[in-house]
């Protein structure tokens, strides 16, 4: 599973933002043991999007887009409502841990 996260969640795990950070550190742990993937490149053909893009705001379209391109199955984000008018699924944090314990599989491999 290719997961793409917000800032937010990225800033939660660096600045050790609580209560954030303890779901988003979980869930960066499983990134570096390749249990999720999480990486997306923003290029011109992004930036490009982004801007033609139906979003209000454009860091939120270039994520959108960015993670759209790379083929992200979702989108990580404490702030789902920014996402509302994309097409990639949403999660928080807690919801993918859950969806992922639930699942019972290593990610990766689906």
């Amino acid at each position: 599973m290719k997961a793409l996260f917000d800032t937010n969640v990225v800033l939660d795990v660096l600045l050790d933002r609580r209560p954030f950070s303890a779901p988003a550190t979980h869930l960066f742990a499983k990134l570096e043991v390749a249990q999720l993937g999480g990486l997306a490149v923003v290029d011109r053909q992004v930036l490009e999007l982004a801007a033609g893009s139906s979003f209000e705001d454009f860091e939120d379209a270039v994520l959108h887009e960015a993670g759209r391109l790379s083929g992200a199955d979702l989108l990580v984000t404490r702030d789902p409502a920014d996402f509302s008018r994309g097409s990639l699924p949403v999660l928080s944090p807690e919801e993918l841990l859950a969806t992922l314990e639930v699942a019972g599989t290593n990610p990766s491999d689906e």
